[in-house]
């Protein structure tokens, strides 16, 4: 089992291998029928589970699909052709619509959950978008990138949503090589970011952890008001 998502009442694991997704029920876990090539992460939306379906071991051949809970099958793939490296996806603040990480188109997509439809872009200036969180009413974007350690906010409660401010994370040490996944403090404000770095044969690890605090005159400090 790889990822999770769910509620108090329903929970959703992905067994990639098996091209499963599993619901965990009284009785224990039963098999929905949809067939999605090595489902990855999800998100739980009213009577939808949306997947990001991943169609090759290389970034490049992604979608999303929508899985009718009510009928346990999918009946809906968002995009008309694959995506260029989905890598993550998470509900926006305010209910109703996710965001998904294109790493390597360099933005990040807003999809209306309730129609299963694109309705926005966002290109991220420090590219290489990977790790999600939210802050607000804004979107933070880790940059999984060992040239840029930035997280970039996002205003999505704008018609357009579009870039507000970015921390430059370059102080960290040198073991954190980029943003990989990240988590926001919704009372300090703080980004706790951990990087990640694949190295077999080495000495030591490349996972790292570092706290940022919101600078001086934070330009993130319009995502609260």
């Amino acid at each position: 089992m790889e990822e999770f998502a769910g509620d108090a009442k329903r929970w959703f694991f992905t067994e990639p291998g098996s091209r499963a997704i599993l619901k965990m029920g009284n009785f224990g876990p039963s098999k929905l029928q949809s067939k999605i090539s090595a489902p990855g992460v999800m998100a739980l939306v009213g009577d939808a589970l949306y997947v990001l379906e991943r169609n090759a071991f290389a970034l490049g051949d992604e979608n999303l699909v929508r899985i009718d809970l009510k009928t346990s099958k999918e009946d809906t793939r968002v995009f008309g052709s694959p995506r260029s490296s989905l890598t993550s996806m998470i509900p926006i603040a305010g209910g109703g619509r996710l965001a998904l990480a294109e790493t390597l188109a360099n933005q990040v997509i807003i999809v209306d959950a309730g129609l299963a439809r694109q309705t926005a872009t966002v290109a991220i200036p420090a590219g290489h978008p990977r790790a999600l969180a939210v802050r607000g009413r804004c979107l933070v974007v880790g940059t999984d990138d060992t040239s840029r350690k930035v997280l970039t906010f996002v205003d999505t409660s704008l018609a357009q949503p579009a870039v507000v401010g970015e921390w430059d994370l370059g102080s960290a040490p040198n073991r954190f090589k980029s943003v990989f996944k990240i988590a926001v403090d919704p009372l300090s404000k703080r980004v706790f970011a951990r990087s990640h770095e694949a190295c077999l044969g080495c000495a030591t690890s490349s996972n790292w952890l570092v706290m940022a605090e919101p600078p001086a005159n934070d330009p993130a400090a319009v995502c609260d008001r």
